[in-house]
C-alpha cells in the first residue's frame, strides 16, 4: 500500500451578516449534485487573501464588499480533490444585492440563523458559521472531527476550526 500525501491548497471565505443571518451560497457540482457554502475559493498565486475576498464576491456574487477582520479559519482534507484546504474565514459588508453566477456553480444564495445553516452545508464551514457566531467566542476550543461527511457528500475529511482569539492567544507567552 502506497501513502499519497495531498497538497495543501490556501483559501479565503466571506462572513456576511445581515440582522442575525448568515448569507450562505448554494452550488451545484459537476455530477449536479446540491451543496452550500460561503462565498469564496482559493488564492490566487501573488493574490492576497483580502483580494481573493473581492475577487470572488465579484465573480460568485456579481458584486463588492468591504473586507474586515479575520474571524478564524476552517481546514479539512477530502478524497474527492486530493487537497487539504485552510480557509480564512473574513467579515464582510456586502455593497448590493447578490446576484449568483451560475457559470461560477452557485445557484442561489440564502440567508440563515447560524444555528440552522442547511443540512447539506459542507461540514467544517458550517461548524466555523456556528463557532463564529456564538456568544462564548473567545471560548472556543480548538477541536478535529473526522469521519465521514455525509451531508456534504464527501467520501471523508477531516476538520480543524480555530478562531482569530485562539491564534493570538497560542502566542501568548507567560512567565512564572
Amino acid at each position: 500500500m502506497s501513502i499519497t500525501r495531498s497538497s495543501h491548497r490556501d483559501g479565503a471565505k466571506a462572513f456576511i451578516q445581515r440582522g442575525s443571518e448568515v448569507l450562505v451560497t448554494r452550488e451545484r457540482r459537476s455530477d449536479g449534485s446540491i451543496y452550500y457554502s460561503l462565498p469564496g475559493g482559493g488564492i490566487e498565486p501573488g493574490e492576497s487573501t483580502h483580494d481573493a475576498v473581492k475577487r470572488e464576491l465579484s465573480e460568485e456574487l456579481g458584486c463588492a464588499g468591504t473586507v474586515g477582520n479575520c474571524l478564524g479559519s476552517c481546514s479539512y482534507t477530502h478524497q474527492s480533490i486530493d487537497a487539504t484546504t485552510e480557509y480564512e474565514l473574513f467579515a464582510v459588508r456586502l455593497h448590493g444585492e447578490p446576484a449568483p453566477d451560475e457559470r461560477e456553480g452557485i445557484v442561489g444564495v440564502e440567508w440563515h440563523r447560524p444555528a440552522a445553516v442547511p443540512e447539506l452545508m459542507l461540514d467544517p464551514l458550517a461548524e466555523a458559521v456556528r463557532q463564529t457566531t456564538s456568544p462564548a467566542a473567545p471560548k472556543w476550543v480548538c477541536r478535529s472531527l473526522t469521519g465521514p461527511a455525509r451531508r456534504a457528500g464527501l467520501a471523508s475529511h477531516t476538520v480543524t476550526c480555530r478562531t482569530r482569539w485562539q491564534r493570538l492567544s497560542a502566542n501568548v507567552v507567560t512567565s512564572g
